[in-house]
């Protein structure tokens, strides 16, 4: 009977748990989307002037509204697959697809007209060895620009949540990715060489599965292939 009652209350306590981080899941949405203009704009400006050394990794911040796993990215000049430097991907996911390999459809042109997203410099500092680093942690920001710290704090009680989510709760782009399992084989099939990430997103914010998140990785070979992935939580 106690085994049976304590069983209950642990199960009790992880529900309630995973209640919690959905409230404020939905809270932090809630309140980036309420972010006026002026303070968007000046928190990118504070963020990107963070680091120490040239950014080579970025956030994705939406521009506009995406539905159906339909949009467009603009690459920045600064990515490890060269050949797609500044060049814009149109991207279409299959919602419906339960593969985690090459569930995703890209195009890649010139066209710099439009994106819906903003690329955003992930802070990168340089170390006492020479090397450079990305500094992913809000409240490392917060020291080096105090503003921030004040900004965010105007739209939620948890600063640091608030500031991670607003640049860092959809995707990144030419950055290491972050598996949400083991992660696969990225070898080019055309050379057997490594594949360099482009840029993963979560489902959720472009209309799909808020538990999936899909990645894009490209080879510099002559033959320029992709590789799609998808990953459950």
């Amino acid at each position: 009977m106690i085994t049976a009652t304590f069983a209950l209350l642990v199960i009790g306590g992880i529900f309630a748990i995973i209640l919690w981080e959905m409230v404020q899941h939905q809270l932090l949405m809630s309140a980036v989307k309420d972010v006026s203009a002026s303070d968007r704009e000046r928190l990118i400006g504070l963020i990107s002037s963070v680091g120490t050394a040239a950014s080579t990794s970025y956030f994705l911040l939406p521009r506009n509204e995406v539905h159906d796993g339909k949009f467009t990215i603009l690459l920045p000049k600064q990515m490890d697959a060269r050949w797609l430097s500044e060049k814009s991907l149109k991207v279409s996911i299959d919602p419906d697809s339960a593969d985690e390999i090459h569930p995703t459809t890209i195009q890649v042109s010139a066209d710099s007209s439009q994106s819906d997203f903003s690329v955003v410099p992930i802070p990168r500092i340089k170390m006492k060895n020479g090397k450079a680093q990305n500094r992913y942690q809000p409240t490392y920001w917060f020291k080096k620009e105090p503003e921030l710290e004040i900004i965010c704090r105007k739209y939620s009680r948890n600063p640091e949540a608030f500031a991670s989510y607003f640049v860092d709760g959809i995707g990144r782009v030419n950055a290491p990715f972050e598996w949400l399992q083991s992660p696969p084989k990225m070898r080019c099939p055309s050379c057997r060489g490594k594949m360099h990430p482009v840029f993963q997103i979560d489902g959720g914010p472009i209309g799909l599965n808020s538990e999936a998140v899909y990645y894009v990785a490209a080879c510099n070979c002559e033959n320029e292939q992709i590789q799609t992935f998808m990953q459950l939580s």
